[in-house]
């Protein structure tokens, strides 16, 4: 069948590319063809509706890494603050751990190169690379720092919060000073594979039981069900409600998130999934789910 001009997407992708030849020509800089191809697709599904979005290879890449829950890396939990990059804290038995980079450390170089006015996502993908590989890290250590508990980890997970009820210093996100005190340290890690959790727990005062969910990835809903059972214990099997936090959760795993809210519903719809009008897919909760019958106050920003 001939399909009318109007109808032809090929009409189109010949707009696009005469754009294309003209940047290419007039733009007042040499540009990269690949960049701008790739900058042209990201717009055209982007406007779309504000959930959609392209991927390129490398971007793909990290979200797998992500929503598995484990990447090459060194092992450390970091927050961008007023162009400072903050050690949170090293996980337990990283490389980082071992070579002795601390809580408190500013990141100042990856590889020699000042990475002070980078943004977040591109320090952390320096730091990634494949189990094995070395990186040399050079941190500034100040005397006196508090231990901050809020971050992200090199992972590129969005930055966590304080649990509730726990005492903390931050570091101190104030604009960098002229003049700093302390000392310049530089290690040499070797990269491994980090596994990264994405619950944290807590028994607060009156047996509630916190729960903080950093993403959906896989094994989210396994690592849920595994604090619910370490609180029940804890409280003796009186747990009176749940605080579940899920400030700065920045996605993930559909079928994981879905699970997770199975736990907290005891009826009704979770959520449908439609294509031009026609439900492809409708997800109910069932009853007996661990959370269902306590009451619960939920933390968004």
């Amino acid at each position: 069948e001939a399909t009318p001009e109007q109808q032809n997407p090929y009409q189109a992708v010949a707009q696009l590319s005469r754009v294309l030849v003209q940047i290419e020509n007039h733009y007042v800089d040499t540009v990269e063809r690949g960049k701008i191809v790739e900058g042209a697709i990201k717009g055209m599904v982007e406007n779309l509706d504000p959930h959609s979005n392209y991927l390129p290879p490398d971007e793909w890449k990290q979200f797998q890494s992500d929503t598995e829950g484990k990447f090459g890396g060194v092992g450390l939990e970091v927050d961008g603050r007023n162009e400072r990059l903050i050690v949170i804290a090293p996980i337990e038995g990283s490389p980082a751990a071992k070579a002795g980079i601390k809580s408190g450390d500013q990141i100042v170089a990856v590889d020699g190169e000042d990475v002070m006015s980078q943004p977040l996502d591109k320090v952390v993908k320096k730091m990634r690379g494949a189990p094995g590989t070395k990186v040399k890290i050079t941190v500034h250590r100040e005397s006196g720092r508090g231990t901050a508990v809020a971050g992200s980890p090199d992972a590129g997970i969005a930055p966590s919060q304080p649990i509730p009820g726990d005492r903390t210093e931050k570091a101190d996100g104030g604009a960098p000073t002229a003049e700093r005190t302390g000392t310049t340290l530089t290690f040499e890690v070797t990269r491994e594979i980090i596994h990264v959790s994405a619950v944290n727990y807590k028994l607060l005062d009156g047996n509630i039981g916190y729960i903080r969910i950093k993403q959906f990835q896989e094994r989210t809903h396994a690592e849920t069900m595994s604090a619910a059972a370490k609180l029940r214990a804890e409280a003796k099997g009186n747990i009176t409600g749940v605080l579940l936090d899920v400030r700065s959760n920045p996605g993930g795993l559909v079928d994981e998130a879905t699970e997770i809210a199975d736990e907290f519903l005891s009826s009704g719809g979770i959520y449908s999934m439609r294509h031009r009008g026609e439900v492809i897919e409708d997800l109910k909760s069932h009853p007996g789910g661990a959370f269902a019958d306590l009451p619960v106050v939920v933390l968004v920003n």
